[in-house]
């Protein structure tokens, strides 16, 4: 009865104190790693979600200034030309700008910036006794897409009294198409593509 006792009262041994630790350290290291990779998931999910926000917000951007861009005409060579010149890889219009502290009209540049991998909108003042569409003034820029590779435009309607169909620029026209169409590729691979409806087209 006496040795029972004295077994009893003798604990645990070092082995199967290292092998508790053992399986304590390896319990910890599993959950750490479970920790990290649910922090890493999250990290990816608020780049998604950011990525996602910088698109919709600069297709809105896109959306807003080129569907209502302004149908103003201007002299070049002895010609009479809507102030529109849309080349495949940028557009140049004339847009209204309501939030900025000097309003009015604005010569913009839409195209992507090589080697600085983005979209960018160039804008200056409209001055037509002073250059007017091929001069802006006070030309600044603010980027709309970051991480660009590629930007591609397209345009549709009928130009110059032709058959309407879709172009690969739209330059030295006294009509201004309907539709553009413009394509994106990340640097990631990854590709976005829009259609704008024009509406000051067929006024």
């Amino acid at each position: 009865m006496i040795a029972a006792q004295n077994i009893s009262q003798q604990g645990f041994t070092l082995v199967e104190m290292m092998v508790a630790l053992l399986l304590l350290s390896m319990i910890t290291i599993i959950g750490y790693q479970g920790i990290g990779f649910d922090v890493q998931q999250w990290h990816k999910g608020e780049e998604k979600t950011a990525r996602a926000m910088e698109r919709y917000q600069a297709g809105s951007m896109l959306r807003t200034k080129l569907s209502a861009l302004e149908r103003l005409g201007y002299e070049k060579n002895g010609q009479n030309l809507l102030a529109f010149q849309g080349l495949s890889d940028s557009i140049k219009f004339i847009s209204r700008f309501e939030n900025t502290r000097q309003g009015g009209l604005y010569t913009c540049l839409v195209s992507a910036h090589k080697q600085h991998k983005r979209i960018e909108l160039r804008y200056g003042l409209y001055h037509p006794e002073n250059g007017g569409f091929d001069a802006p003034h006070n030309t600044r820029m603010t980027e709309i897409m970051s991480g660009v590779s590629m930007l591609r435009f397209w345009y549709f309607g009928s130009r110059d009294s032709g058959q309407e169909r879709w172009y690969d620029d739209w330059q030295a026209s006294n009509s201004l198409p309907k539709l553009i169409k413009y394509r994106y590729t990340l640097t990631d691979g990854s590709v976005g593509e829009s259609i704008i409806y024009v509406e000051t087209a067929g006024v």
